[in-house]
């Protein structure tokens, strides 16, 4: 998947491509593909996939300039534990010289995984009156992009779960599952 200008929707604007996203790392090293207007500069920086984590991704270089229209970027995880996908995010942000007048900025997040050496995939609902409990047992993320076929994007990692509003249908990497009826 490419992610061009604003959540895809504003390409033209910003004359940014991102890829791939998500980035997956397999072996030690995975990259991340930034295409743009000559000159352009960026600050690479990385972040815990989830608020509370530890950052367990290491960026580089910190900082990149579109040459020739491409800039790359290497990410890695510290941890090298394989019996558990890791995860984290590669937060990119635009840096402009400073000017009079308005000048905006951007900043996207990308998130980058790592699986395991024995991928195990295992969701759990939990289905109440209006809302539902999506509950990951397995080893690797659960990415949920659908619920009765309308367009979500739901990230939920090893060992956590997260609320959404109940669903007869849930769409997923692996296809569609029966939720609640």
């Amino acid at each position: 998947m490419r992610l061009t200008g604003l959540l895809g929707l504003v390409g033209l604007s910003f004359g940014l491509t991102i890829y791939p996203i998500p980035v997956e790392v397999k072996g030690r090293v995975g990259y991340l593909y930034i295409e743009g207007q000559e000159g352009q500069t960026f600050k690479i920086t990385s972040e815990p996939f989830e608020e509370g984590e530890q950052d367990n991704l290491t960026v580089y270089p910190p900082q990149v300039r579109i040459r020739n229209g491409k800039a790359i970027i290497k990410v890695a995880f510290k941890n090298t534990d394989t019996s558990k996908e890791q995860a984290g995010r590669v937060v990119i942000t635009e840096l402009k010289p400073q000017s009079e007048g308005l000048s905006i900025a951007y900043s996207f997040s990308v998130p980058v995984f790592q699986p395991p050496h024995k991928e195990v995939f295992r969701l759990e609902l939990e289905c109440m009156k209006d809302r539902m409990i999506v509950k990951n047992k397995g080893n690797i993320h659960i990415k949920i992009t659908s619920l009765d076929d309308k367009p979500v994007l739901h990230y939920v990692l090893p060992n956590k779960q997260i609320e959404v509003q109940r669903a007869k249908v849930i769409e997923t990497q692996r296809g569609k599952v029966n939720a609640c009826f």
